[in-house]
């Protein structure tokens, strides 16, 4: 991860105890709220729901009786990053599988937004 630095310790636990895909569906949930990791799961639970069985006993193996801080968004600038880079995915694209808005997508990337009604001085 070449940008480490940025990501919050919550997030970094999460990666540990359930990897990178389950943690960010946690985020895209529960993000910018304090979620409880019981001691025991019920098959109701959301954590259940969000992320299946299987990772949430991860994390309750991991963590039980946690209450942990989700936050807003983990590693997903990042991702943005990276999407954008293969050059394969429109902006669009990107935001679809990150849950950005396009127009954060542009922010993230420090580029104009075309629908911004900017124009460019130098074009």
């Amino acid at each position: 991860m070449a940008h480490d630095a940025q990501i919050s310790p919550s997030y970094q636990l999460l990666v540990d105890a359930v990897g990178e895909t389950a943690a960010n569906a946690i985020v895209r949930k529960f993000g910018g709220r304090y979620l409880y990791i019981p001691k025991r799961l019920s098959p109701h639970d959301p954590l259940v729901k969000t992320v299946g069985l299987d990772d949430a006993m991860r994390l309750v193996e991991a963590m039980p009786a946690t209450r942990l801080h989700i936050p807003k968004r983990g590693r997903e600038r990042e991702v943005v990053r990276e999407l954008a880079a293969t050059g394969r995915l429109t902006r669009t694209s990107i935001a679809e599988q990150t849950g950005y808005s396009e127009r954060q997508v542009y922010r993230i990337l420090g580029e104009d937004d075309p629908e911004s009604g900017q124009i460019d001085l130098f074009e």
